[in-house]
């Protein structure tokens, strides 16, 4: 679906003389520009020892002061040892997978993928990226699946709930796109491919004017009528989608032109 809807807005803006935006899309396809989707640190790091100081009065006239260094036991040692040799493990090949996905070398960073839940079911990350990975190739209901599961460990997430919210979308499930991308935008309302995907969803649904309010909230009003061609070509509206295009071209001719004065302007009135 997305593929012909794409077709019919770069074919507008072919016919326009003008080069189209980039659709916003999923994070699946834009972290390989940033690598942000490891959020936390893949190792742990041990505490440094701890000093207590105890006061003892023998005598009203006389404080003596001990002073005792608690120093971890070597089982305590060994555990952090442990565990850092785990996180530097995992960390290396969940760093392979990210390399083999960005490469679209998807068969083989699933199996990646799947051995790391195997092994670490407790972490978020392996359950998000082998979500992306099946939402890349269409196998939806398991994206959907580990989407959610990946949720279940870290809940609140902006980033999975934009995801799982862009997977309901492309399975036409949109009021659970909605509900999961408005989820999204609540807790993080600066991140403007929330904003457009949540519109692209609102467009989907017929909704217009919450779409175009959405988009708006996103960038430009330029960029925003842009995004509205593309929801009017989505429902076969071609005269509508032309109009948006011509506006959002308009738009950008001016503000091409008004640069420079804008420039100046500010500049005067800054001294």
């Amino acid at each position: 679906m997305r593929y012909g809807i794409l077709l019919i807005v770069v074919t507008l803006a072919a016919a326009s003389g003008c080069a189209g935006r980039s659709w916003a899309g999923r994070g699946a396809e834009t972290e390989e520009e940033q690598p942000s989707s490891v959020r936390e640190m893949l190792s742990r790091k041990g505490q440094s020892p701890t000093v207590t100081q105890q006061a003892n009065r023998t005598n009203p006239d006389i404080a003596l002061a001990s002073h005792t260094t608690s120093v971890p036991d070597k089982k305590s040692k060994n555990n952090r040892s442990e565990q850092e040799r785990e996180g530097n493990g995992f960390m290396k090949r969940f760093s392979q997978a990210r390399g083999l996905e960005s490469a679209n070398k998807l068969d083989e960073a699933r199996a990646i993928y799947q051995q790391l839940i195997s092994e670490y079911s407790n972490r978020w990350e392996p359950y998000h990226r082998l979500g992306l990975v099946a939402d890349r190739q269409q196998r939806y209901v398991e994206a959907e699946s580990l989407l959610s599961e990946a949720l279940r460990r870290k809940p609140m997430d902006a980033e999975l709930f934009a995801d799982l919210g862009y997977c309901f979308y492309l399975q036409g499930k949109l009021d659970k796109a909605e509900s999961a991308l408005s989820k999204s935008v609540s807790i993080k309302p600066s991140e403007a491919r929330y904003r457009n995907n949540l519109g692209l969803v609102y467009g989907a649904k017929g909704r217009t004017e919450d779409a175009l309010e959405s988009f708006r909230h996103a960038g430009s009003e330029a960029d925003a009528q842009y995004n509205m061609a593309f929801v009017m070509a989505m429902h076969n509206d071609m005269d509508g989608a032309k109009k948006r295009f011509k506006m959002a071209l308009a738009m950008r001719v001016r503000a091409r032109r008004c640069g420079p004065l804008n420039r100046q302007i500010a500049m005067a009135n800054s001294h």
